[in-house]
């Protein structure tokens, strides 16, 4: 009974070390099973009067509406090195060395079926980090001393040449971004792809309200739509009339509309926000690659900047630069 007594105390003191140590000297990301992962540039542009900069490359559900291009893939020998400078721990780099805080650079993991279950974002310039993970992490510390800062600014400097040694751009000043994403192939794209369909799905066959829209919005964004009604322009015969119609907008351009006015249904969209996620599962900020998976189409070594899918009831058009979805633009019949 003694004996049983003392393993038990011993299996239990071995899990909470494990636990305290896994955590605050061997930190180890992501903490769910993936399948492959990829490194995204965001931010690489300056904030407008829609949109600021966002804090992380993907995070429940919404991907950030900055991110850009295809991405590069994130070898499991990466992650492993990345981790080896984790390892000493995290703390002080989550916390930040400076106030500021615009992550250029952004890791998702995937799962098998291609779903973001886990994000890494980081900011060179003000020397911060965060994750974020589909199975919670355990808090960080809120303090850290000198000692942990000059470690922090070692792993940082550890973390600049394990991404330029992948040739993974590194720069000192937004302008650099902004340029490079203009320069570079990666990210070029242009032309139109029309896929014809004859048969309709679940989403395209329409018949959607105001509530199945709202439905559409992450719950955990601070984005909102706004119930208004409006009126558009129509030539019935000969003679032009203002009809009016329910309309569900919100600010950057984002609109929805319903008609006719009474029980209406949805008629057109303009979506230009990633808290938005259509039936289909698309949504703003996904890269070209993610669009045409979603699809199921292949249409061979192509980047447009247009991609029109037609059905019975609905044309969807996909609105493509540096090769991430920006704009979705949706036409029931």
């Amino acid at each position: 009974m003694n004996r049983f007594y003392t393993m038990k105390n011993i299996i239990v003191y071995y899990f909470a070390f494990m636990s305290t140590f896994s955590f605050a000297g061997g930190f180890i990301f992501p903490n769910v099973e993936y399948s492959y992962a990829r490194l995204y540039l965001f931010n690489t542009q300056p904030p407008t009067e829609e949109y600021f900069y966002d804090f992380d490359i993907y995070k429940d559900g919404k991907y950030a509406n900055s991110k850009i291009g295809n991405g590069w893939e994130v070898s499991d020998q990466l992650v492993q090195k990345m981790n080896g400078i984790f390892r000493l721990g995290v703390d002080a780099m989550v916390m930040g060395l400076s106030s500021c805080y615009i992550p250029r650079h952004g890791i998702i993991f995937f799962d098998y079926v291609g779903k973001p279950i886990a994000s890494f974002s980081a900011c060179f310039e003000c020397e911060r980090i965060a994750f974020w993970s589909s199975i919670p992490l355990a808090p960080f510390k809120t303090k850290y001393n000198e000692k942990s800062a000059k470690l922090a600014e070692k792993q940082f400097d550890d973390l600049i040449v394990l991404l330029e040694s992948n040739r993974i751009p590194v720069f000192k000043m937004e302008p650099e971004y902004s340029q490079f994403a203009d320069d570079d192939s990666l990210y070029s794209c242009d032309g139109e792809i029309i896929f014809d369909y004859k048969e309709d799905t679940d989403f395209t066959k329409g018949k959607f309200k105001t509530a199945d829209v709202q439905a559409w919005v992450l719950k955990n964004s601070n984005f909102y739509l706004k119930e208004s009604i409006d009126t558009f322009y129509r030539k019935p015969n000969q003679d032009g009339v203002n009809t009016p119609y329910t309309k569900l907008s919100a600010k950057g351009g984002t609109e929805f509309g319903f008609w006719p006015i009474i029980e209406g249904l949805l008629i057109a969209a303009n979506i230009n926000n990633s808290s938005i996620v259509l039936p289909n599962g698309v949504s703003v900020g996904m890269s070209l690659q993610q669009v045409q998976a979603s699809m199921g189409v292949y249409d061979g070594i192509a980047y447009p900047s247009s991609i029109i899918a037609v059905y019975p009831h609905l044309s969807i058009r996909y609105f493509i630069e540096r090769r991430t979805l920006v704009r979705i633009e949706l036409v029931f019949s």
